[in-house]
């Protein structure tokens, strides 16, 4: 069976990229055992470091915001990410839960140690005090300003002009 889902991986870093199950696939040496580092879980993984090394993640880079086909986002520190892997694949096919990809982090500091569905992952360069925020996660809360403005605080009444 093949997918033909792509993970698009951008921000601060030399060479944005769009990668492919094939090609996860073919980048994969084997060596992440997921049940080694989380209990119950099994398939093909790809190291994280595996696909950020082919996108050149610049050295100013202090987070990755990793965002779900379901508009869940985790926003975690790269120091974190030592042993992070991305499931892939089980029983010989794309992933069923969690689907197209689905970062696991070991032995990770932050808070959100398993983030589904991701479609997409970003480089953010943060300065000053925020270059050392911890992970944060939650769904994306998507309102247009003008919306805002039509609704009064309690969210329930359109506002009267």
């Amino acid at each position: 069976m093949h997918s033909s889902w792509t993970i698009e991986v951008y921000g601060t870093v030399l060479k944005p990229a769009a990668f492919t199950y094939e090609e996860f696939r073919r980048m994969d040496d084997e060596t992440v055992e997921p049940e080694k580092w989380v209990s119950g879980v099994q398939g093909n993984a790809l190291r994280l470091w595996v696909l950020l090394r082919r996108v050149g993640l610049r050295v100013e880079t202090t987070h990755l915001r990793f965002l779900g086909a379901d508009d869940f986002q985790a926003e975690i520190p790269v120091t974190d990410l030592q042993d992070a892997f991305l499931l892939y694949r089980q029983n010989g096919r794309p992933l069923k839960k969690g689907y197209p990809v689905r970062l696991y982090v070991p032995q990770g500091d932050s808070n959100c140690l398993n983030v589904k569905s991701i479609v997409r992952v970003e480089a953010v360069a943060y300065d000053g005090a925020d270059a050392k925020k911890p992970a944060s996660f939650g769904f994306r809360n998507i309102i247009r300003p003008e919306e805002l403005l039509r609704r009064d605080l309690s969210g329930m009444a359109p506002k009267q002009r």
